[in-house]
C-alpha cells in the first residue's frame, strides 16, 4: 500500500476516506491477481502459447538434472537476485520466511506426466515441478522461476519479471516477441502507474463533477 500517501484513520465520508479507497483500488488494478482471484492467468497463458508459435520456447532439456543446472545458473545471476529482492520488499510482511529460503530453487519431475500444467511452482518452498513430456524447455522453466521470485499469480509484476528473465536468458528477440503477445491481449508488463496525489485526485474528481453538471 502507498503508506506515504495514505491518510491515517480518516472519518467515514470525508474526502480523505474516499482517497484511501482510491489508493486501494489503484493498487489492485496495477497488479491484478496479487490480491483475490488470478483473473489474468488465462490471457497470460494464451499469450505464451502464441509465443511458441512465433518464436518457440528456446532450449530443450534432456533431464531434470540438466534443468537443475540451468536453474542454478539463473538463480545465481544478478538479474534474478535483483528481481527477487524487489519482490521480497513488497511481500516480506506476508512471507518473512522468504529471506531465510533465499533464491535457490529445486526442481523435480511430475508424477503424472502429460496431464495438467507443463510446470508448477511452489513459491513458499522454492520448488518447481516439471512435466517431463511438455515442460522441459527454457521458457517454461523461466515462467516458473518468475513465480519463485515472489509472484504466485499472473499479474503485471509476474509478466514484468518473466519478460526480464526471457530477455536476459533467451535474448531480446524472444523477449520482444513475448511483449508483442502481451500487448495484443492488453496485458501490461511494465512498471506500475503511480497513483494521483491527494490534490491531483481532488482536482480530477472536481473536473468529472463539472463535466457531469454541464
Amino acid at each position: 500500500m502507498y503508506d506515504e500517501l495514505l491518510f491515517k484513520s480518516p472519518y467515514h465520508g470525508t474526502p480523505e476516506y474516499y482517497y484511501n479507497q482510491y489508493l486501494r483500488e489503484h493498487q489492485v488494478k496495477q497488479n491484478k491477481g496479487e490480491r483475490g482471484r488470478d483473473t489474468e492467468r488465462t490471457k497470460t497463458y494464451r499469450a505464451e502459447w502464441a509465443l511458441y508459435d512465433t518464436n518457440g520456447y528456446g532450449r530443450e532439456f534432456d533431464s531434470i538434472a540438466e534443468v537443475q543446472k540451468y536453474v542454478n545458473k539463473v538463480t545465481k545471476s544478478k538479474t534474478y537476485r535483483k528481481l527477487w529482492q524487489e519482490a521480497y520488499e513488497s511481500r516480506k510482511e506476508k512471507d518473512f520466511g522468504a529471506i531465510f529460503r533465499g533464491t535457490q530453487v529445486s526442481v523435480a519431475p511430475k508424477k503424472r506426466n502429460g496431464a495438467g500444467n507443463a510446470g508448477i511452482a511452489y513459491v513458499e518452498q522454492n520448488h518447481i515441478v516439471l512435466d517431463t513430456h511438455t515442460g522441459m524447455n527454457e521458457y517454461t522453466v523461466l515462467h516458473e522461476l518468475a513465480h519463485c521470485v515472489g509472484h504466485p499469480h499472473h499479474g503485471r509484476s509476474f509478466r514484468r519479471t518473466v519478460v526480464k528473465l526471457t530477455s536476459r536468458f533467451m535474448g531480446t528477440e524472444a523477449a520482444n516477441a513475448l511483449k508483442v503477445e502481451f500487448k495484443q491481449r492488453k496485458l501490461p508488463y511494465g512498471e506500475p502507474r503511480k497513483p494521483k496525489t491527494f490534490d491531483q485526485w481532488v482536482a480530477a474528481k472536481a473536473r468529472m463533477e463539472n463535466i457531469r453538471n454541464d
